[in-house]
């Protein structure tokens, strides 16, 4: 079971950044399930324009389109029903994390990562 980080993000790529801690035993934390939303690389509303040669690893989806495309290794979705099924699993999914109580709280973002390593079982809130 992995580990997650409590965030409030809207784009899943933001999600997925920073709510994966790497597979430990959880002892206060729940995975939730990510749905349709678990293929995506990128999903959200609004796209950020890309540079020449970038690359998303899974599928991406949105409604307003960047102004160079990414070269996209899964499926494109521009507001289909594939979209608007992962954006309603995403929600269920960020309510979800958002539920379960903090174990670990900090004021203000912080970098994981220079945090003594590995890191404790529990729910990481910012």
């Amino acid at each position: 079971m992995e580990k997650f980080n409590k965030v409030s993000v809207t784009v899943l790529s933001l999600m997925l950044a920073f709510g994966f801690v790497s597979p430990v035993s959880v002892l206060a934390a729940t995975t939730p399930s990510l749905g349709g939303a678990a293929t995506y690389g990128i999903l959200g509303s609004t796209y950020t324009n890309t540079a020449a040669g970038t690359t998303v690893n899974g599928d991406l989806g949105y409604t307003t389109g960047p102004a160079v495309a990414p070269t996209v290794s899964g499926t494109t979705h521009v507001a289909d029903g594939s979209y608007n099924q992962a954006g309603t699993d995403q929600g269920t999914a960020l309510s979800s994390l958002n539920s379960q109580s903090c174990d670990f709280n900090f004021g203000s973002a912080t970098d994981l990562s220079l945090l003594p390593q590995p890191l404790a079982p529990g729910v990481y809130c910012v």
